[in-house]
């Protein structure tokens, strides 16, 4: 993959690895069983959304596993069904273009 800013070439490199370096956050969803509410989360997981049956963390995938982050909150609230997304393309390239390169 060959990233071009303003006629300079900033990454020439394998997708795979600027995944892997610039794709490091995750989000899980969870759909609960019952109302959420005062959920204990790990450290370097984070609420993005809450409503009163579902539940969308983020999350650092070096720091902490998907399978982590789902066991701790299944031990504190029943869940019905949970998906998990992984960053796409499009996001990480826009990182790339906001600086991100520069400080990585």
């Amino acid at each position: 993959m060959i990233i071009i800013d303003a006629g300079q070439l900033i990454y020439d490199g394998p997708l795979s690895a600027i995944k892997q370096r610039f794709g490091k956050f995750r989000r899980i969803t969870f759909e609960t069983a019952e109302r959420v509410s005062g959920v204990q989360l790990p450290e370097g997981v984070e609420i993005v959304e809450k409503a009163e049956r579902s539940l969308v963390l983020r999350f650092d995938r070096t720091q902490i596993s998907a399978s982590q982050v789902a066991a701790n909150l299944m031990q504190q609230i029943e869940v019905a069904d949970f998906s998990l997304a992984e960053p796409d393309l499009s996001s990480i390239v826009k990182q790339i273009y906001q600086g991100a390169l520069q400080h990585a």
